[in-house]
């Protein structure tokens, strides 16, 4: 009696995984949780802005969000133009603001 009652119980946790499994497939191939980032660390980056915006859409197949991470440093010293607003929604661009640490290859 117990083994048969083991047998469903693993039945409908395979159930579950299988389920589980294809819900997490469809949300990637539909694109919910999946972004592509760009980041912006220093002025050579912000310069380039607009090339590396075409990429990451070119990357993202035009269907995932773009995420533009930009240093907060960066932007204490000159926030973003216009020209750059402008690019951000051309791409459809969401920005996002952090305190980037700079790693050793950068420094």
């Amino acid at each position: 009696m117990w083994i048969l009652l083991l047998k469903i119980a693993g039945a409908a946790f395979a159930v579950f995984g299988v389920l589980c499994a294809v819900r997490l497939l469809l949300s990637l191939l539909r694109g919910e949780s999946v972004s592509v980032a760009v980041r912006v660390a220093d002025e050579t980056a912000r310069g380039q802005l607009d090339l590396l915006l075409h990429e990451a859409r070119y990357v993202g197949w035009g269907r995932y969000p773009i995420v533009l991470l930009l240093d907060a440093a960066l932007l204490a010293r000159q926030p973003l133009t216009l020209e750059e607003l402008a690019l951000l929604s051309r791409y459809g661009a969401q920005p996002c603001v952090l305190q980037l640490e700079k790693t050793e290859q950068e420094e």
